[in-house]
């Protein structure tokens, strides 16, 4: 079986062209598919009393309340390319912003209407997942989940209800990084015996992607797909990475269609909250992700230091 990292076992000499950009294009592209890879987190806003409550009656059972806290929801934005073949989706809603007493704190976002989630709280109470049909207590129905917004359908009308506009964005965790090649930091797999060695010309190339993604991350959701996959309870078990325009970065990476990354550093992939702690990680020193590959898991560390 290759091993996940089978494009980034180097000679010394490669290493210090190599294995930043590879540590850096990997992390983005986990971080961005873990948290849609668009993470923008949303504050929470001040308490200024007990407005009614939107609790979610459930249209599809056997859904599991993740517990997490509206100030842990962070946008959740799993990027992907539209499916040419469900073109009444190009054509989407807009409508007036809803009076509802609600707020849309994330959203999970899939071109597979069935896959995409929202996260709906009231003010002072905690977050409930959401997904295209299920009911609100207010008597909305969830029409339409988009990239910045969700569409109820409530007394025969169309409303909106938006992500809040004063969100942090995720650029400040690469600037934590230093992107700085050529200091000597270095990415291990489990199994480096069986690797093939990487082109000492991938270097520049890998520099390159390194570059576009510091400066505009958000090109991730055009090189690579990225889903969320689920395992035989239909519950989520982390984020598949499949090739999008431009097949080579993955090549470089050493990933492969179908490969699940489950976890960084131990936090599984398995809901919104835990994508938000797991990026919290990555701002440490070193970062520890899991594979899933065939039905194998497979572990991957990388050290920032």
């Amino acid at each position: 079986m290759p091993t996940l990292l089978s494009g980034l076992q180097l000679h010394p000499g490669q290493i210090q062209r190599l294995a930043l950009p590879v540590t850096v294009a990997l992390v983005v592209a986990v971080a961005y598919s873990a948290a849609h890879l668009a993470w923008q987190l949303v504050p929470a806003p001040d308490q200024g009393g007990a407005p009614p409550a939107a609790t979610q009656q459930r249209a599809a059972a056997g859904e599991a309340d993740s517990g997490d806290s509206p100030e842990a929801i962070a946008r959740w934005h799993l990027f992907g390319q539209a499916d040419p073949l469900d073109q009444e989706r190009d054509e989407r809603i807009d409508a007036p912003e809803t009076r509802l007493n609600l707020q849309l704190r994330g959203v999970f976002y899939s071109p597979d209407s069935a896959r995409a989630q929202a996260i709906i709280t009231s003010r002072g109470r905690a977050a409930e997942h959401y997904r295209v049909g299920d009911n609100l207590t207010s008597g909305g129905t969830i029409e339409a989940i988009y990239e910045d917004r969700v569409i109820l359908r409530r007394q025969g009308s169309y409303e909106t209800l938006s992500l809040p506009g004063d969100r942090v964005p995720l650029d400040r965790t690469l600037g934590d990084l230093d992107l700085q090649a050529g200091n000597g930091d270095t990415a291990q797999a489990d199994d480096p015996g069986g690797a093939p060695e990487a082109d000492a010309g991938n270097g520049d190339e890998l520099e390159q992607y390194r570059a576009q993604l510091a400066e505009d991350p958000r090109q991730l959701s055009q090189m690579m797909n990225l889903q969320p996959a689920s395992g035989d309870d239909g519950e989520m078990i982390g984020v598949e990475v499949s090739p999008g325009q431009d097949e080579r970065i993955m090549e470089l990476l050493g990933l492969e269609t179908g490969d699940i990354v489950t976890s960084i550093d131990g936090n599984e992939l398995d809901s919104p909250g835990r994508a938000f702690q797991a990026m919290q990680g990555l701002e440490g020193g070193s970062v520890e992700l899991r594979v899933l590959r065939d039905g194998s898991e497979q572990t991957m560390q990388i050290d920032f230091n």
